[in-house]
């Protein structure tokens, strides 16, 4: 590649101000390759701009489909937060119910059980009134 400049006239000229021929000569050099390097430099940046660029562009796709999922996921969360709440009242609502059946039901057993006593009472009072009946009765078909 060439450079812009002329480095065997840049080199004369460095002599003629007085530089020794060897390191007018390296001067030369060196600025050749700078020259060189800055000249390569667009074509460096370039292909790193591109390079860039592509990886924004996977990034930005990888980026469309995590916001799209988490989309997804917030509406399947929200769905799932109302369903929550439906159930929660449901629940609510039937251990309400299930608490005054309780409440009923300790009622009634209540009555239930006063009736057995009034009943075993009433047995105790046939059986004692009974059982003698019964045994003279029995005992006078012997006799």
């Amino acid at each position: 590649m060439t450079t812009p400049i002329d480095t065997l006239e840049y080199a004369a000229s460095l002599e003629a101000a007085g530089v020794p021929k060897t390191q007018a000569d390296a001067h030369a050099r060196a600025l050749a390759q700078a020259l060189k390097e800055v000249h390569l430099l667009p074509r460096a940046i370039d292909e790193q701009t591109q390079r860039l660029g592509q990886a924004e562009a996977r990034l930005n796709h990888r980026l469309d489909q995590i916001e799209s999922r988490l989309t997804v996921l917030e509406h399947t969360v929200a769905e799932m937060h109302q369903q929550q709440l439906k159930f929660q009242a449901r629940t609510d609502k039937r251990l309400g119910e299930l608490g005054k059946d309780h409440v009923q039901l300790e009622k009634e057993v209540a009555k239930l059980e006063k009736e057995v006593a009034k009943l075993a009472v009433m047995m105790k009072i046939l059986l004692a009134v009974l059982v003698p009946t019964c045994v003279s009765v029995v005992a006078r078909w012997f006799v």
